[in-house]
């Protein structure tokens, strides 16, 4: 078996990026109550990616980082959204 050194670059490739997305306001049809308007709502995403080698990457990032909730007419109908959530992630290709 033939052994190799752990090769290191100074050669990081590094990624970031932001999201955006509105959703205006929508009519809802609540069954108690007929139809309901229910209000527009925004969330915005913020992440990066770094790969360390060209075997060792990261990840992580903030989905929903202004922590926006549905009103009540779309929770009524369980139409929620997910509140500010972070995410951490390794990969490494053998």
């Amino acid at each position: 078996m033939d052994m190799q050194p752990l090769r290191h670059s100074s050669n990081a490739r590094l990624q970031t990026f932001v999201g955006y997305q509105y959703t205006g306001s929508q009519m809802l049809a609540v069954p108690s109550v007929g139809d309901s308007k229910s209000a527009a709502f925004h969330t915005l995403e913020l992440g990066t990616e770094i790969q360390a080698t060209r075997e060792l990457g990261f990840k992580f990032g903030v989905v929903n980082l202004t922590n926006t909730k549905r009103d009540d007419a779309a929770r009524a109908l369980n139409h929620i959204l997910l509140g500010r959530t972070a995410y951490v992630g390794v990969s490494y290709r053998l």
